[in-house]
């Protein structure tokens, strides 16, 4: 899983090369954004996509804080089969 998510991440290549037709998987992944960001930023002396960022941090903190909240819930029986 993570060697398709690597080759599906512009980290190799860059994402101009992409048709339209395909554009539609960079968009839904979050990595994309990121690594552009770096890109832009390192090699282009450019600012990165900010409001896309933002909206990535915004989904990792619903995430952590849901993941936080579930593991609350149930820390007895983690606990108990480690």
């Amino acid at each position: 899983l993570m060697r398709i998510w690597f080759y599906g991440s512009p980290i190799i290549w860059s994402e101009n090369i992409v048709s339209e037709r395909w554009r539609w998987v960079l968009t839904a992944n979050p990595m994309t954004y990121i690594l552009s960001g770096y890109k832009n930023a390192l090699l282009y002396d450019m600012a990165p996509n900010i409001p896309a960022l933002c909206v990535i941090g915004l989904a990792s903190l619903v995430a952590v804080l849901a993941m936080l909240w579930v593991y609350s819930e149930h820390e007895h029986r983690i606990i108990k089969v480690l």
